[in-house]
């Protein structure tokens, strides 16, 4: 099973190596898709291998075999390590310029504007279903009068908001808040 594991490892290798050398074609591609494809499968054999044998290990000795667990984070920890990474035609072994690079790359990527453009695509495939006039409406600043209608429609016996108030608070403290609601209010439309 673990021979399967590396010799499929080494056949996708050798396929993209000949992508990288020769260039892409439909039939290196296909290659490339079918020992991904085998390679995937091996390596869910040998998933499925290790779990039920860390379950025997476990059912075996339990909690007492501290040994088994520090290995096992031992494991993971070195599995989910980069410990080296290409860039450009140079290999990256030192940790220190793996996490510059990284961070680097990801930096430029999501900096970088240049990319951004607009083709239209979202105007001819989303249909325009609120019209100018509408949504003009929905976005003008509401009076005093909509406000405090819209408070006095609350059900008062509603749950409290993320503030802890519930309608009933509002309405019957309106007298009192009217001014500091509706200017919270106003400062949501306006900014």
């Amino acid at each position: 099973m673990h021979d399967r594991v590396k010799i499929s490892k080494a056949k996708v290798d050798q396929i993209q190596d000949e992508i990288d050398s020769i260039g892409h074609s439909d039939d290196l591609m296909m290659q490339e898709k079918n020992a991904q494809f085998v390679l995937e499968q091996a390596l869910n054999i040998e998933e499925i291998y290790w779990h039920q044998k860390s379950k025997v290990k476990w059912h075996s000795e339990g909690d007492r075999n501290t040994t088994y667990f520090h290995r096992l984070a031992k494991i993971r920890n070195a599995s989910s390590l980069i410990t080296s990474i290409k860039s450009n035609d140079a290999v990256l072994t030192n940790a220190d310029d793996i996490s510059k690079h990284i961070v680097n790359h990801f930096t430029s990527l999501f900096n970088n504007n240049s990319n951004i453009h607009d083709n239209g695509l979202v105007d001819e495939v989303i249909p325009h279903l609120i019209t100018y006039r509408i949504n003009n409406l929905l976005t003008s600043i509401p009076s005093d009068e909509e406000i405090y209608q819209a408070i006095f429609s609350l059900n008062k016996d509603s749950a409290p908001g993320p503030a802890g108030f519930g309608a009933l608070f509002f309405q019957t403290f309106w007298d009192i808040i009217q001014n500091d609601v509706t200017k919270v209010v106003l400062q949501f439309f306006y900014n």
